[in-house]
Order: C-alpha cells, then sequence, then structure tokens
C-alpha cells in the first residue's frame, strides 16, 4: 500500500492515530455508563415487569397462562399467575395480587365482570388464579395487578391481556 506523505498523509494518520481512538473511547464510556444506570435501577418495580432484585434475578413476576380470556361454558375464564421465587428471608415482603375480567361495553368503556381471583400470599412458588364471569358476548381481555411493598419501598404493576371477541355462538 501507498503511504501518503505530506499534509494529507500528516491528517490521516492523525484522524486514525487520535480521533478514532478517541471515539472508541467515548463510546465504550457511553456503553458503560448506559450499563451503569440500568442496573442502579434494579431493585425498584417498574410498570408491567417484574420486581427485581440488585442482580438483576426476578423476585416477583405476574403474568396470564393464556394471552386471553377463555370461554367454558357457561362461563368466560381468565387465568393468571403470580411468583415471588427469589425473596430473601429478610426481605419484609408483602403482595397483594388481583386478577379479573373486563368487559367493553357500548361506550367503549372497560367495565369489571364477574369474580375476581385475589390473594394475600406471598407466592414462594408459581400459584395460579382464575377470574370468572357469566358469558357474555362481547369484547373482553384480563386485567392482573400485583403491588405491595418490600423493605418499606412500595412496588406496583400491572398487565393487560389481549382481547378475544366472544360471539352469541359462544355463549350457547
Amino acid at each position: 500500500m501507498h503511504e501518503l506523505g505530506g499534509p494529507e498523509g500528516s491528517l490521516i494518520r492523525r484522524f486514525f492515530g487520535g480521533t478514532m481512538r478517541n471515539l472508541c473511547k467515548s463510546i465504550l464510556i457511553a456503553f458503560l455508563a448506559i450499563v451503569a444506570l440500568v442496573g442502579s435501577d434494579a431493585a425498584n418495580a417498574t410498570a408491567g415487569g417484574p420486581l427485581a432484585t440488585e442482580v438483576g434475578r426476578p423476585l416477583c413476576d405476574n403474568g396470564f397462562t393464556f394471552s386471553k380470556p377463555t370461554v367454558l361454558m357457561p362461563n368466560i375464564q381468565g387465568y393468571g399467575w403470580a411468583e415471588c421465587t427469589a425473596v430473601p428471608t429478610d426481605a419484609a415482603l408483602t403482595h397483594i395480587y388481583y386478577l379479573s375480567l373486563q368487559r367493553r361495553d357500548a361506550s367503549g368503556e372497560w367495565r369489571w365482570m364477574g369474580a375476581p381471583a385475589r390473594s394475600t400470599i406471598v407466592p414462594a412458588a408459581r400459584r395460579g388464579h382464575t377470574a370468572t364471569a357469566h358469558c357474555t358476548p362481547g369484547v373482553w381481555r384480563m386485567y392482573s395487578d400485583a403491588r405491595g411493598t418490600i423493605q418499606g419501598r412500595p412496588y406496583e404493576f400491572s398487565q393487560i391481556s389481549d382481547e378475544k371477541t366472544v360471539f352469541p355462538s359462544d355463549c350457547g
């Protein structure tokens, strides 16, 4: 390869020798700063996600067994779960779980329907819950909420499932 001399060669050597090195250092520093920021907030709960320990393991989590409510005549059922599998003995954890079914009314508002599932037990293993409502045609979804405290700090996260359209023929 031919090496450039004069001012052009000096500029190219300066760019690759200094500017590129500084750019790489800047990118590395920015990456490390982002990793540190993400890791520093891991002990706090976020909406729609698990409560995590400092090392990033989920402390408590919840979700839906199926992505939509299920028609099981004569009812519509919603299946959810909660778990707190990585709870340290000194966590002072309280956990209130709520699972319900919602149906959209004629005005587009979501209405609570049927019998929700509630629990105040801290689930050391995955614990299933079922919400039930009488089968009625319309658009349905599941709603879950988990809240409580860990070492005196409150946490809460809620989730909404995919929607399911239930037709009159589905209800018999």
